[in-house]
């Protein structure tokens, strides 16, 4: 009897999400994407470059202890770029890498970063 008390909660939870998710698959278009798509055209308008899919292999300094340049890995390419202003660099897949998740938030199963 719990079994099926369960498997039926669970059924009421799965079709509760089945009718939410349009309504909040459009709520994340309507407040999100709008971000993102104003933070790229910023970045646009200041010729900044936004390079995916690339390693950083090293970062070389200048006497001041500035980054001055990057050595950059993109399909099997490497290049020198030099630095003006600034580097930020980013690292994505975490949600999808259910070892790293684990490694870096234990007891929870799901890392927030």
């Amino acid at each position: 009897m719990l079994a099926e008390s369960r498997s039926a909660a669970l059924h009421a939870r799965l079709l509760l999400a089945l009718l939410l998710a349009p309504a909040l698959l459009w709520l994340v278009g309507l407040i999100v994407l709008p971000h993102v798509e104003l933070a790229l055209l910023s970045l646009r308008e200041r010729d900044v470059a936004l390079m995916t899919r690339t390693s950083v292999t090293a970062m070389e300094r200048d006497a001041s202890r500035a980054v001055s340049s990057l050595v950059l890995e993109q399909d099997g390419q490497t290049r020198r770029v030099r630095v003006r202003g600034g580097v930020i660099l980013a690292s994505g897949g975490f949600n999808r890498h259910p070892q790293r998740r684990a490694e870096t938030r234990r007891g929870s199963g799901w890392a927030v970063v």
